[in-house]
């Protein structure tokens, strides 16, 4: 039975007339396609009691994107030589490094080859140095036949050396509570058990004034900023 039958026994039952059902009620086709889902991807209008589906979210354009490249590359233009900078090492800060780093090097050196170590520090050229301490002959310490006996052999201490720049003034130089500003070459000791000399040297320029000190328990050394 089609829906033309059904409506005729309707009509013949109730005695609807045929003509008012065909316009007030729906056409077969409509009929038929109220009762098909809708597709994925269509853009229906979901009506009461039809489900429906959304299309697929926008994605970023070509115009975006290319914005967005350009004020990164914009932003990273104006911060990389400020980053450049604050990285590069130089003057003030490249002396505080260099003496923080040879102090560290020559209490490391002291106790990993178990012989006694100087930080020189030479007034001409402004030159630092690390290497083994000499005896009261100017001998190394690692050369003398005594010292070899009683000590089991170890790694050989590596050298350290440094200059620091022309614009760099030295302020104050101790050594052991004792001003060292007269002498041409000032010596600072560390030794096996990680312990060293009592050292405090302040040295200014045109960007401040930094001080440098040694803590005679550990030998560990200290950076203070002065101005």
């Amino acid at each position: 039975m089609n829906i033309r039958d059904f409506h005729a026994v309707l009509t013949r039952s109730h005695g609807f007339n045929r003509s008012e059902l065909y316009r007030s009620g729906p056409s077969e086709a409509q009929f038929w396609s109220g009762l098909n889902p809708p597709t994925m991807g269509t853009n229906q209008a979901c009506g009461p009691g039809r489900a429906g589906y959304s299309t697929a979210s926008r994605g970023f354009t070509l115009i975006e994107l290319m914005v967005v490249v350009g004020i990164l590359s914009i932003v990273l233009a104006m911060g990389i030589p400020s980053i450049a900078r604050a990285m590069k090492k130089e003057g003030l800060r490249k002396a505080e490094s260099d003496l923080m780093e040879a102090c560290s090097h020559a209490r490391a050196q002291a106790i990993l080859s178990g012989l006694p170590m100087e930080l020189a520090i030479r007034a001409e050229g402004g030159q630092i140095s690390v290497e083994p301490l000499k005896n009261m002959d100017g001998q190394n310490t690692s050369t003398t036949g005594d010292f070899q006996e009683v000590t089991p052999p170890r790694p050989p201490p590596r050298s350290f050396g440094a200059t620091l720049d022309d614009d760099i003034a030295i302020r104050v130089l101790a050594v052991n509570f004792k001003d060292q500003m007269e002498f041409p070459e000032v010596r600072v000791r560390f030794f096996p058990n990680g312990t060293s000399d009592e050292f405090t040297i302040m040295f200014f320029s045109s960007q401040g004034e930094r001080k440098v000190s040694l803590d005679v328990v550990t030998g560990l050394a200290n950076s203070q900023v002065i101005r």
